[in-house]
């Protein structure tokens, strides 16, 4: 069954992002992932992608990891498209959030002690846990139908790590170039 034309007029937004076979796997893609029922892996989505249309398995995990694609680019349209669209007097509302992800191992870069507001709530003081410290910014629309405003997509994930020759910690914004 083919995706819908206005899914398909709203994907077509990002092709400045992609080259055109770039702009295929990404639509495949982002459509599977709508549509899939349960975990979405990239086997699942893979699966869910019919047949006839869909390319072998490897090209979609080597697109994913090698594809000339910037996910800056990709973010910053999206941000445009939800500004335009769903905040039409210009005043944005943002909201910040950081969240301790457990990681370990040596090799695991960006990684260090952080605050664990979770445990620390549990436990009444404050703890500290080995892992990366996650730092996501989102935009809060009003949906324009009514009703309470949700957190549109994450607007740019970044991770504060502790700078490797400075004795005191310091904030670094780490994000993959394109």
């Amino acid at each position: 069954m083919p995706a819908p034309a206005s899914w398909l007029t709203f994907l077509h937004l990002f092709a400045p992002c992609f080259t055109a076979p770039g702009q295929l796997l990404f639509e495949q893609l982002v459509t599977a992932w709508a549509l899939c029922p349960g975990r979405r892996t990239l086997t699942r989505l893979w699966s869910v992608i019919p047949a006839d249309s869909r390319r072998r398995y490897g090209a979609y995990p080597r697109w994913v990891r090698k594809g000339k694609w910037s996910p800056d680019q990709l973010w910053c349209h999206l941000v445009r498209q939800v500004v335009q669209h769903w905040v039409p007097d210009g005043r944005l509302t943002l909201l910040l959030d950081d969240s301790l992800v457990n990681k370990s191992g040596r090799k695991v870069d960006g990684a260090g002690y952080f605050h664990d507001a979770v445990t620390s709530t549990a436990v009444a003081h404050k703890v500290t846990a080995w892992g990366l410290n996650v730092v996501v910014l989102a935009l809060r629309v009003s949906p324009p139908w009514g009703g309470w405003p949700c957190p549109s997509w994450s607007a740019f994930a970044a991770r504060m790590r502790r700078a490797s020759r400075v004795r005191r910690s310091s904030a670094t914004w780490s994000r993959r170039s394109p």
